[in-house]
């Protein structure tokens, strides 16, 4: 097959302008926004750790605490009792239990488990550091909002933007030990 004179130039021209499309393509490659978030409750992990491992079953009367966040160390550094972060006082690393993205309501959906009385405080109290956390009561944070158990103000609950741990109350420890909590975080 033979390509006329009069062929060339229409030819030159769809090549020029197929080679400009594929050169145009290679050279400015697609970009993507990051994905922006709606301003809801996440975790920060599945599992979460706590300030202590084990509990001896039976029935108190007094009432126990134990904290929550997801530091991957033990509890806000408590694994490396002779670690710097432990033994000055000082802040040790920690990931918190989960974050607010932007301030609103939130309402939580909470398993108890084996525990009386659930609590979130701000990530930046969290004890024992600057000090020893006797276990006593989840009071002790200050800043702390109850939600669930006796005396619970019903939801929904206006949350600041930020990062929050839980502290969670029992006085009876079956004997398997303690049975986990669970929350789910919702916009109303």
């Amino acid at each position: 097959m033979r390509i006329g004179k009069k062929q060339i130039p229409a030819l030159v021209v769809t090549l020029i302008a197929v080679v400009g499309v594929v050169s145009a393509s290679i050279i400015v490659p697609m970009q993507k926004g990051p994905s922006i978030g709606n301003g809801s409750a996440s975790q920060n992990c599945n599992t979460l750790t706590s300030s202590q491992t084990q509990a001896l079953p039976g029935t108190y009367s007094y009432t126990l605490a134990i904290l929550f966040d997801c530091s991957t160390f033990g509890f806000a550094g408590t694994a490396y009792s002779a670690s710097a972060c432990v033994s000055s006082h000082a802040s040790c690393p920690q990931t918190p239990a989960f974050t607010i993205g932007a301030t609103g309501l939130y309402t939580p959906q909470v398993n108890p488990g084996s525990f009386d009385k659930i609590f979130f405080y701000p990530a930046s109290t969290t004890f024992p550091f600057p000090g020893p956390f006797g276990g006593g009561s989840c009071s002790l944070a200050g800043s702390q909002v109850q939600i669930y158990g006796t005396g619970t103000l019903p939801p929904p609950y206006s949350v600041a933007l930020g990062e929050y741990n839980y502290c969670a109350e029992f006085h009876i420890v079956p004997g398997l030990g303690l049975n986990p909590f669970s929350v789910t975080w919702t916009t109303p």
